[in-house]
């Protein structure tokens, strides 16, 4: 008998529906490796020997294995190829596409990505000073079934309050025969690039729009009211999301250090301090309550701590933080509100200066008039 894989999924599997995976062979032993792929570069990433009991190997918890190195790559999807050879010469391998997914659904990969973009969300409300980053899956695709990227852009003229819906398509996602990953950076400076010839002497603000890709839809508000707190985090997909939530933060320091008496003078020695902030959110959807669940346990938190610009690139530049604890009450009822509380520290040990940089009265450079 030849050396052969059998998995418990097809050609493209959540993250979490990795279960097992079983070998069988007639070998004595057999190498088992895993790899992750990129481009026509195999990186290896797992390696071992395994010895067949009944002609069978069964491989388990592949998952963590596999969401531990996505994670580090900030991969939402990436192919692998699993391969194993038996001592005897014989061997088998298998190439499959992984979407991150560290929550359990019954539902198909396939479903999903052809009908939502990677995030829980339908309905998202916004600050406009900082992009917001959509990421897609776009399947294997015939030329003939690319799939249209358009915006509903909702504008409204100040001077009457008119409201305007205006349709704008930007583009095909591209055809193919691999699933690929797509993003769009939604700005609402780009929005207004995209309406301006529809007001040309009129004065008019957005308050939101709707992307839409194929069946994918999802629609952003736009807000003038400042958030007390804001997060970059990892989603459910591995994907970048921004939370910005309203309430109240709590700091608390405490300054730990030994004593010692030394020539009869007393010091302190071995001084550490733990800061820690404490938020309790306002009121909040249902909605937003189970999203803010994936917070608590996503990867990669970053605080916004600065005004945003351009070379940020999203969160790149942004301190970490670890969310250390957490509570999340939510209820579907109308008889108590969602109570969303949690506690964050920054992964640097010394404690946040505060420091903030003053921002300038005047941004044209001064020109001397009598030189």
């Amino acid at each position: 008998m030849a050396t052969s894989i059998h998995l418990n999924f097809g050609d493209i599997a959540f993250s979490s529906a990795v279960e097992r995976i079983i070998v069988r062979t007639d070998a004595a032993s057999v190498d088992i490796s895993l790899y992750i792929l990129s481009g026509d570069i195999e990186n290896i990433i797992f390696s071992e020997t395994y010895y067949p009991y009944g002609n069978l190997v069964t491989l388990h918890d592949f998952a963590s294995i596999i969401e531990a190195e996505m994670s580090l790559w900030e991969q939402p999807l990436a192919t692998f190829r699993l391969a194993a050879r038996g001592a005897d010469g014989t061997s088998g391998s298998k190439t499959f596409s992984i979407l991150y997914c560290d929550r359990h659904t019954d539902l198909q990969p396939g479903a999903v990505i052809g009908r939502q973009f990677l995030t829980s969300r339908r309905i998202i409300t916004v600050t406009p000073d900082i992009p917001v980053p959509l990421f897609y899956v776009v399947p294997p695709l015939k030329y003939e079934e690319q799939e249209l990227i358009a915006y509903r852009i909702i504008t409204r003229r100040r001077d009457t309050g008119l409201i305007r819906v205006i349709f704008s398509p930007d583009g095909y996602t591209g055809y193919g025969t691999t699933y690929r990953l797509g993003m769009l950076t939604v700005s609402r400076d780009a929005l207004f690039d995209k309406t301006a010839k529809y007001y040309t002497k009129t004065d008019y603000e957005i308050l939101g729009v709707t992307v839409e890709i194929g069946d994918r839809s999802v629609t952003i508000y736009y807000s003038d009211t400042t958030p007390d707190l804001r997060l970059w985090f990892t989603n459910m997909f591995n994907c970048l999301e921004l939370a910005e939530l309203h309430g109240d933060t709590n700091a608390k320091t405490k300054v730990k250090r030994s004593e010692a008496v030394c020539s009869d003078t007393l010091r302190l020695y071995d001084q550490s301090v733990e800061q820690s902030f404490d938020f309790q959110a306002d009121n909040i959807s249902l909605e937003t309550a189970r999203w803010l669940t994936q917070l608590f346990t996503s990867r990669d938190v970053r605080i916004v701590n600065r005004p945003y610009n351009e070379e940020d690139y999203l969160n790149e530049s942004f301190p970490s933080v670890l969310i250390t604890d957490s509570t999340s009450e939510v209820q579907d009822g109308d008889d108590e509100l969602n109570k969303v509380k949690f506690t964050y520290r920054h992964t640097s040990v010394r404690p946040d200066s505060r420091i903030s940089l003053i921002e300038r009265i005047h941004n044209e450079t001064y020109k001397n008039p009598f030189s």
